[in-house]
């Protein structure tokens, strides 16, 4: 019963955003994330960006799914043209946003010939494929923290070591409170994001 009416509350919404995204008088831009679970199992997020009537940015997810092993431009391709299509605004793309990868670059030439082809893109699709700027600055500042990477490995093990007793752990609260450093506790960075390395730092 839960199922159905989960089941019925998302197709309501899908409607609603199918005619919201119908009746925009504007060309719709894309960008897709995937996550990979356990090597197998891609998780992609796919949202749609345009401008309204009253001349203000949205954006609505408007897929969330599994893409099968393997991860090749191909079946993301394959899983991308079909979730288009499913919401009708073939269109109506104008580009799509990706994360660097060889994969990525396949499945967007490929989109792109495909779109060409029916004439949908402007320019012969030279705007269409866009990298994601978070991305290249995430490599950037990656390849620009190898020559800090001895003093950052210190930090991480000091961090474990501190982390790994509770004795220590009350320690190190209360010389941060004597010293009037931070009440924060550090969190520990995450190699993929280069935002978390420097407030890691």
């Amino acid at each position: 019963m839960v199922w159905n009416d989960c089941i019925e509350a998302f197709k309501e919404q899908k409607l609603m955003v199918q005619e919201v995204l119908k009746s925009a008088g504007c060309k719709i831009s894309l960008t897709f994330g995937m996550l990979t679970s356990n090597g197998t199992m891609g998780h992609m997020c796919m949202t749609c960006h345009f401008i309204s009537a009253d001349w203000k940015v949205q954006k609505r997810i408007i897929k969330l799914f599994v893409v099968e092993a393997p991860h090749n431009g191909v079946e993301i391709f394959n899983a991308i043209l079909r979730c288009i299509q499913d919401w009708n605004i073939e269109q109506k793309i104008f580009g799509i946003t990706l994360g660097y990868s060889a994969a990525n670059d396949t499945m967007a030439g490929m989109l792109k010939h495909n779109l060409v082809l029916k004439n949908i893109l402007p320019v012969e699709g030279k705007l269409m494929h866009n990298h994601c700027a978070y991305h290249v600055i995430n490599l950037i500042v990656s390849d620009g923290l190898n020559f800090v990477d001895s003093i950052v490995v210190k930090l991480r093990e000091s961090f474990y070591y501190i982390e790994s007793s509770n004795s220590r752990s009350k320690n190190f609260e209360k010389i941060i409170a004597q010293e009037g450093i931070s009440e924060e506790w550090p969190s520990l960075d995450m190699p993929t994001r280069w935002n978390s390395a420097y407030w890691f730092l």
